[in-house]
């Protein structure tokens, strides 16, 4: 009964993702490029697969990012 329940919720989840062509976050980390820029790299499930997407990393949110953003779009 339980596993129908849980099966139900993620497949929800999953269609919710898919319908509104929206992403959340699964995996991040942080590297550094060959001159020594921080940046962070954010990996998305979409519904369908997962996306990349990589930004400065700074500590004030004025030029780059601090974190990742826990949804995004991806319908544009």
């Amino acid at each position: 009964m339980f596993r129908y329940f849980f099966l139900g919720v993620l497949f929800a989840a999953w269609a919710g993702l898919f319908v509104t062509q929206s992403a959340v976050i699964v995996n991040w980390k942080t590297t550094e490029n060959s001159m020594g820029i921080p940046k962070l790299t954010c990996t998305y499930f979409t519904g369908l697969g997962l996306l990349e997407k990589t930004y400065v990393k700074t500590d004030m949110a004025m030029v780059g990012r601090e974190t990742c953003p826990n949804f995004i779009s991806v319908g544009e």
